[in-house]
This record gives structure tokens, sequence and C-alpha cells, in this order.
């Protein structure tokens, strides 16, 4: 018999903590059974110590009552050998499909490289001196480039490599001002001061 999994079966599966995972509470829910009864039933299977440690991690959540309560989270190993016991339409269902989610996020994760944290690439840290004003420091890629607005060379060069024309009517409204603002700066310091 081949079973049609619809679109009213979406289960719950994501990456939590670094593993692709489901916790009790979405199977309960999905599976139609208590929570209080997937957690017994976590407790009583029958397998080893080091495979409930492995797929089986002990978490919490705040229920509607704004108190923790203990819940799972659970690899797709645990999850197989959780709901084989599950039996009727509906649940094979459910075991289909949460099946061919985790299948889908594994495959995810094996085309995508992972995706790089701040400390695994390296970075600059990008300090900003105006006069007046505290020193204020970014962190910025590797690979970005701070250009001289006073030297046109550099900025036509990074105009024409770096940015995408759309960009550009952008970026030329808030050069314009700011020059404008620079003008007017430079303007006022440069007018004498009248002594009486």
């Amino acid at each position: 018999m081949n079973t049609q999994v619809t679109t009213e079966f979406r289960p719950h599966v994501a990456i939590i903590n670094g593993q692709i995972k489901t916790t009790s509470l979405k199977i309960a829910e999905h599976f139609g059974k208590r929570h209080d009864s997937v957690l017994l039933k976590i407790k009583n299977l029958d397998c080893s110590e080091e495979f409930r440690l492995h797929n089986f991690m002990e978490s919490s959540y705040i229920n509607e009552q704004n108190k923790e309560q203990p819940c799972y989270e659970i690899t797709k190993d645990g999850f197989v050998f959780l709901v084989m016991g599950f039996t009727g339409h509906q649940a094979a269902q459910w075991k289909e499909a949460y099946i061919n989610a985790f299948n889908r996020l594994e495959n995810q994760q094996t085309k995508e490289p992972p995706k790089p944290s701040i400390d695994t690439f390296q970075v600059k840290i990008l300090t900003i001196f105006t006069r007046g004003d505290e020193p204020s420091q970014y962190i910025v890629p590797y690979d970005s480039c701070v250009v001289s607005g006073s030297n046109l060379r550099q900025v036509i060069t990074f105009l024409n490599e770096f940015v995408p024309v759309e960009f550009l009517p952008d970026i030329l409204e808030a050069v314009t001002q700011r020059l404008v603002r620079h003008v007017k700066h430079v303007t006022r310091s440069a007018s004498p001061t009248q002594k009486n």
C-alpha cells in the first residue's frame, strides 16, 4: 500500500544545538498522544543507555501556565525507535512525513557548506576617528576595504568594482548630502569673525 503524505502533515524537524532533531512535544501533538505519555514511553524504551543519551536529550519548555516542563530533543534514530510501535493509518502518514523531513534537512546540510561563524573566519576591526567624537569600532569582513573620499580615483575604482548599479543613486545622494555639510562647515570655519 502506498501512503500519500498530504500537505496537512507538516512535521517539526529543525537543527537544534547543531543536530537535526524534533521534540517530544511535537511528536505528542502530531501523533495525537498526551505529552506525559510520550515522556513515559521514552523513559521506558528498551534500548541501551548509550543510545538513549545520544538520541534523547533532556530539555524543557515553558507551558501555558508559565511553568517549566520537561521535554526531549530527539534525533532521527531516536524518532524511528520511539514511533515504531505507533500504529494506524494516520500514524503511518506522520512517520513517513517525519522521515522525509529528516532526510530533506540532512540533504540540505550536506549540499550547503556550513555558514562560518565569527570565530571561524578572519575579520578586521575598523576604527573610525572623527574630530571631537569618541572613536567607534566595527567588525567588518576581512576582505572589506576602506576608500578615502578625498582620492577620487579610489572612489571610482571602488564604485566600479564593488557596488551594484542599483545602489549608485542612493550612494550619490548620501555623498552629495555629506559634501554639502562639509562645504558649509568649511565655509563657516573659514569666514573671518568680526571684532567690535
